[in-house]
């Protein structure tokens, strides 16, 4: 029963999916395999020897020397293969509990990282990790020179979801759309959720203000199209901003206010789905 809980323990640890602490496996169990195959390599070799070999002990009475030799049916033999079997096999438990302690330590401080960044439910990164990668990207591309752009989106007709179907449809179609939008994107792009009906995008290299223009059009088209889910075909509604770095300011947290703004506009027209960042909307919002 001890093994199997340990070996489930490791199994668990093993499926995390959004920590980097699971690769730790990766260097811990090849490690704990070649202890245990230097070690057995050593038994192996002492048992070769003490059995091929005869082992004296010379003992002088009266000037006479007399040879005792310990066969391997002698209980010497015996005495000491329990001996060493017992050294053996209290170094293998040893090990293992090392690699189970060292396991359960690195699960713990994975699950820890897992609920302080990411989100319980689609286990994309949370407001808080978003917001540190945001950083992160713009000093990056303010020091390269570069170009980022940030879309914001907000599910509008979630809620009346919710009410109608039950919060569990409504969960399903969160997971549903955190799905479609990282499959949607590429692998160095971020994709997170920054509270319950709205979602945030990074994308680290963008050509153009029209280019990411697009591609929020593109979410936001995937987003509007009906979804298949367990209970049925739903539909959304569905609010789009955007905005690129540096075209629109060269301050992430204008960057996120701009594209957040162009969101909320996108609520108060008929026939919009996606706007991008500009003066109008700014003033608009200041005015309003």
């Amino acid at each position: 029963m001890l093994f199997t809980s340990n070996m489930t323990t490791c199994v668990q640890f093993l499926m995390l999916k959004t920590s980097p602490e699971r690769h730790i496996l990766r260097y811990v169990l090849p490690i704990f395999f070649a202890i245990l195959l230097v070690i057995t390599a050593i038994f192996g070799l002492g048992f070769y020897w003490l059995y091929q070999t005869e082992i004296f002990v010379e003992t002088c009475t009266d000037n006479t020397t007399n040879a005792i030799m310990f066969s391997p049916q002698q209980p010497h033999w015996q005495q000491l293969l329990i001996v060493m079997g017992s050294v053996f096999t209290v170094c293998l438990i040893a090990i293992w509990l090392s690699v189970l302690s060292f396991v359960k330590q690195h699960r713990y401080k994975a699950r820890l990282e897992l609920l302080s960044h990411y989100d319980h439910l689609t286990e994309l990164p949370n407001r808080t990790l978003f917001f540190d990668r945001l950083e992160r990207l713009h000093m990056h591309v303010k020091r390269y020179q570069r170009r980022y752009g940030l879309i914001v989106v907000a599910l509008d007709g979630i809620k009346n979801i919710n009410d109608r179907l039950g919060h569990h449809v409504g969960n399903e179609l969160l997971l549903r759309v955190a799905r479609m939008l990282t499959n949607s994107l590429r692998q160095s792009d971020t994709v997170a959720r920054l509270s319950n009906y709205e979602f945030a995008v990074l994308l680290t290299e963008i050509r153009d203000p029209p280019a990411a223009l697009w591609l929020g059009k593109k979410v936001a088209a995937a987003l509007k199209a009906p979804i298949r889910l367990s209970t049925g075909e739903v539909e959304l509604d569905v609010s789009v901003g955007v905005a690129v770095f540096p075209e629109h300011s060269q301050d992430a947290e204008e960057i996120f206010r701009l594209a957040y703004q162009a969101m909320l506009q996108v609520k108060r027209l008929d026939g919009e789905s996606c706007l991008g960042a500009s003066p109008q909307i700014s003033s608009l919002m200041k005015e309003q």
